[in-house]
């Protein structure tokens, strides 16, 4: 049974790996010039209204940002990103 439509494991890893990359990087560089603009406006903190990935979380974290998940119901998703 060969059929080249078939995804073995391997690629899909690579694909999933590759498309996390991706969304990883489309997001830093929406936020980090919000980031700026906030910073230079004096602020220490700003509000973001929309999901941010998991692995994006982890390299806001590691540049020595906090990440406050303040998800609930009513608004939907919410962070607190603080410098």
């Amino acid at each position: 049974m060969n059929n080249n439509n078939y995804l073995n494991a391997a690629d899909a890893r690579k694909l999933t790996k590759e498309s996390l990359d991706r969304m990883q990087t489309e997001f830093l560089d929406k936020i980090m010039p919000e980031i700026k603009k906030t910073a230079e406006e004096g602020k220490a903190f700003l509000s973001w209204h929309y999901k941010i990935p998991d692995n994006a979380i982890n390299i806001l974290t590691d540049l020595g940002y906090k990440v406050k998940d303040l998800y609930n119901q009513k608004d939907g998703y919410t962070y607190e990103i603080s410098w």
